[in-house]
């Protein structure tokens, strides 16, 4: 409510780019009985005696709470590796990505010398009473995606033009990989985002501004950008390759992957969904081992 709010929510949103959601400890019930609550560091996968299934899991204290049927590894893109790197004696494993994003401002929302956004700017443009946001899916190569702010032309100038104020663009589709390293018992991920494709970024950011031209006019104004300036999206999957592919670990038949790090390739759209179909297939497959 209020110009001066708007402004600064918009400016936040655009800037963290980090959409942070409800920790895991949220979403259970942390009383189960049959629930175990470990740290991550040190759990790895225990191995029967032939090496090709699994019998449990040893968990950081020590104990190791046993698999009747299958185990499913569900501990996120760093987590999973991690502890696949831990049960196979591996340093790194490769096949790591990341959807790059290109922010994309217009002067308006820069801050001023307070830090904070130019609420003066957004009141003197008249803005605050014509902003329109949205979501794009762009069908081109890079297969950009995009949420955006636009401030639509005033209807009461005469050859006023609609201004895009800001664009949060991801590549969703890029020939890059990378790694994930266990260092001195710490997880690092090695990735150039965009590697071998130096006109990925333009591509991405330009295909989005010829959708909003399609949608808002072709007398768009748009603000101007850097296709050099990538930002950490933490839309991250794969990163498993060398222990595991497709969603199954490649030497134990019972063990599966129930998060983004099933997915060898890079999904078009959001990892949320994406994340839980894995989840779902890998719960179906333990489901089958116990038949």
């Amino acid at each position: 409510s209020g110009s001066s709010s708007t402004a600064r929510a918009v400016f936040g949103a655009m800037t963290s780019g980090l959409h942070k959601t409800s920790m895991w400890g949220d979403l259970v019930d942390k009383s189960a009985s049959q629930l175990t609550i470990s740290p991550l560091k040190g759990v790895q996968i225990v191995k029967d005696a032939t090496g090709t299934r699994a019998t449990g899991v040893q968990l950081s204290d020590g104990s190791v709470p046993r698999a009747r049927c299958s185990v499913v590894l569900s501990a996120g893109v760093w987590g999973t590796a991690e502890i696949l790197m831990r049960t196979f004696g591996l340093r790194k494993l490769g096949g790591l990505w990341e959807h790059a994003v290109l922010p994309v401002l217009d002067p308006l929302l820069y801050p001023g010398p307070d830090g904070l956004a130019n609420t003066q700017g957004m009141d003197d443009s008249g803005c605050t009473s014509r902003l329109k946001a949205g979501n794009l899916h762009t069908p081109t190569r890079e297969r950009a995606q995009a949420e955006f702010l636009i401030c639509e032309a005033d209807p009461n100038v005469t050859g006023d033009a609609p201004r895009l104020l800001a664009a949060w663009v991801l590549v969703m589709n890029a020939t890059s990989r990378g790694e994930i390293l266990l260092e001195n018992d710490k997880i690092y991920g090695s990735h150039e985002m965009l590697g071998g494709q130096p006109s990925a970024g333009v591509n991405a950011v330009e295909s989005v501004f010829a959708a909003l031209r399609a949608r808002y006019g072709q007398n768009l104004v748009t603000p101007a950008y850097s296709p050099q300036y990538l930002v950490l999206s933490h839309h991250l999957g794969g990163g498993v390759q060398g222990s595991a592919a497709a969603g199954r670990v490649s030497s134990l038949s019972n063990v599966f992957l129930g998060d983004m790090s099933a997915y060898d390739s890079m999904v078009f759209g959001y990892t949320t969904a994406a994340s839980a179909v894995a989840g779902i297939v890998a719960a179906k497959r333990a489901v089958a081992g116990c038949a």
